[in-house]
């Protein structure tokens, strides 16, 4: 008889051998744990802060924008050569 384990095959076996193997997820302690632990309160508060810092570099890039924007309308009505 012979041996016919093409790329496809070899595939479709490892597949199916990893399916069979592997044992169920567990979840990790934060997830599974007490809510009220303080390792949960560490991770949310860290979820927070790093909200924070994302939010608060947005809100000063978009401050710098509207900086050059009144700067550039001051320069624009101080021009002398003011298209007409």
């Amino acid at each position: 008889m012979p041996h016919n384990l093409t790329p496809t095959r070899a595939i479709i076996l490892v597949v199916v051998a990893v399916c069979a193997i592997t044992t169920a997820a567990q979840a990790c302690p934060v997830c599974f744990g007490d809510p009220d632990s303080e390792m949960v309160q560490g991770a949310q508060a860290g979820v927070i802060f790093m909200l924070g810092v994302v939010y608060a570099v947005l809100l000063g890039f978009g401050g710098f924008m509207a900086l050059w924007i009144v700067r550039a309308r001051k320069i624009r009505l101080n021009s002398p050569n003011q298209p007409d």
